[in-house]
């Protein structure tokens, strides 16, 4: 542990910070507000307003904990008082200076910083105003600058806090009214309540987009007054919103699939994000911040249909293609040197595989646009598998893959519609045999989990490097050691899969290990899926 050095003039520095009357002083709201809003704003564990005396250094405010005061020595802060531009450690075990600290190594645990010194009227540097996080991050310019803008809100706290006047008053007005600008000239919607879900702040963006004035719904409870839909137009129970699950879980929660319904009746598609306020250890409230997605639902649509219709005009000169190609294979049209039927075969399974890129981006059209129709049917799963693994079957005997089978015994007709899973059960039985090495182990397993039927399918191939985990069901993904080994595919497969999967009521999941393999869950309502009127069905 290296210690900060100490600034030119400390003894003036210090005399200065006395004058104010900060030190020793009772913790005062105004301060835990702008930790608070700290928090909320860089989604960070801690946020703390510092004092840097001769030998320690005191907290005025600490957000997220109960920090209790500190030796200098050991202090973020006494970095911070040397600096005039923000101070930032993105990873503290990675900087020498910090490696043994004991807020490091030691509660709370802190390997990201970043502060900004704060300054008095005459010029000394005084104290901090520190972000602390417990796992490394990177800090961006945009950062850096928002933290910088928020010094002057906490000096003029400060100043305010310190002279008991009216002048004081006035300063708190203004530092109030600061405040509140930033907040109603951002972007987003800004939401506050209590933790009885009470509205305490609403900024004029939120006010705008839901169309209600700020009397009408300050003071009332957030999970009635403010309407929320999902995208099949019901509204979500007051456990599913995202502002309870703020309140009662204490973590942060992001939704991008429910819509807003303005006092008019209308409603927007909106990017939400709920985080929890606590103070010590006890969740005191929670800030929702909004965006209208409209502009990107939008976009989304269009190009849905630009792909549906481009897919919609390949398919005609592609068929054309792969029919002159099958006529001239099978000597139709006259016979053919053994060069000439290698050139014509790789032309047809180029076009095959142009045929099946088609085929799953009209697909994922159809269901983006919620065209494709779901037509349940009584099915029997084990027939079902059956038939997949006879169409596969020459693939599996040309890798000398083994294919183990299980399904549960008693299993009932599920009312699904044959077709959409059938797919799905391709897709996932054609991917762990074409990603597994030759001679491998493929298991699909199919058993009863309370009102679900689970279907396993497991291999023991590449598996997925863990770093690419997150992207899985993305479109277009294929993760990078595969890519090399098998270098066809599109990456649409299993986001087609998850859309099926979810448009029937169900869910899926998977575990991997890079070189060890990979298995893949979904699961089925044992009551069936809905149907649904649609244009068209599954390609």
């Amino acid at each position: 542990m290296t210690p900060a050095a100490v600034p030119d003039r400390d003894n003036e520095r210090v005399n200065a910070l006395r004058k104010l009357n900060l030190i020793g002083a009772a913790a005062d709201p105004r301060f835990d507000k702008i930790t608070r809003f700290l928090i909320d704003c860089f989604d960070v564990a801690i946020a703390e307003i510092t004092l840097v005396d001769w030998q320690n250094v005191f907290h005025i405010a600490s957000g997220g904990i109960i920090q209790r005061d500190e030796e200098r020595q050991i202090s973020f802060s006494s970095y911070v008082i040397l600096q005039d531009e923000p101070f930032v450690v993105s990873d503290t075990l990675k900087d020498e200076r910090f490696l043994d600290n004991p807020q490091v190594v030691g509660f709370p645990n802190v390997r990201f910083y970043a502060g900004v010194p704060l300054t008095s009227s005459d010029g000394f540097k005084i104290g901090a105003l520190g972000l602390k996080d417990k796992n490394p991050r990177e800090f961006s310019e945009k950062d850096k600058k928002l933290l910088l803008s928020l010094v002057s809100w906490v000096k003029d706290e400060m100043e305010v806090f310190a002279k008991a006047n009216d002048d004081s008053f006035k300063k708190l007005s203004e530092a109030e009214a600061k405040s509140k600008t930033l907040l109603n000239n951002i972007g987003e919607g800004v939401i506050g309540f209590d933790d009885g879900g009470e509205l305490t702040y609403v900024n004029r963006q939120a006010l705008e987009s839901l169309g209600y004035a700020e009397d009408e719904i300050l003071g009332k409870p957030v999970f009635h007054v403010i309407k929320l839909q999902d995208e099949k137009g019901n509204e979500p129970t007051i456990e599913q919103r995202p502002s309870h699950t703020a309140l009662s879980t204490g973590r942060r929660t992001i939704s991008r699939n429910l819509y807003y319904v303005r006092k008019d009746g209308t409603k927007f598609p909106a990017a939400i994000t709920a985080s929890p306020v606590i103070l010590g250890e006890r969740v005191i409230g929670g800030v929702i911040v909004f965006r209208d997605i409209s502009y990107e639902h939008e976009v989304d649509r269009m190009k849905t249909e630009f792909i549906s219709l481009a897919s919609h005009q390949l398919r005609t000169p592609l068929s054309a293609m792969k029919w002159f190609s099958e006529m001239l294979l099978a000597g139709d049209i006259g016979e053919i040197t053994k060069e000439q039927r290698e050139i014509i075969k790789d032309i047809y399974d180029s076009n095959e595989r142009m045929i099946d890129l088609v085929n799953s981006l009209l697909n994922i059209s159809r269901i983006e646009s919620g065209r494709i129709i779901i037509d349940p049917k009584p099915t029997n799963l084990k027939e079902l598998i059956d038939s997949v693994i006879t169409e596969l079957q020459p693939k599996l005997i040309e890798k000398k893959h083994r294919l183990g089978l299980s399904v549960h015994s008693s299993l009932p007709l599920i009312n699904i519609d044959p077709k959409l899973i059938r797919h799905v059960y391709v897709n996932l039985l054609t991917n762990a045999i074409k990603y597994t090495p030759e001679g491998g182990d493929i298991e699909i397993v199919v058993s009863k989990s309370g009102n679900d039927v689970v279907s396993r399918v497991s291999d023991n191939g590449y598996g997925i490097p863990e770093g690419q985990k997150p992207r899985v069901f993305q479109k277009f993904f294929r993760a990078d050691n595969v890519i090399k080994v098998e270098t066809d595919g599109t990456g649409l497969g299993l986001y087609l899969v998850k859309a099926v999967i979810e448009s029937s009521g169900g869910k899926i999941w998977f575990e991997s290990n890079e070189g060890k393999g990979t298995t893949f869950w979904f699961s089925l309502p044992l009551t069936g899926s809905q149907p649904k009127k649609g244009e068209v069905t599954i390609s």
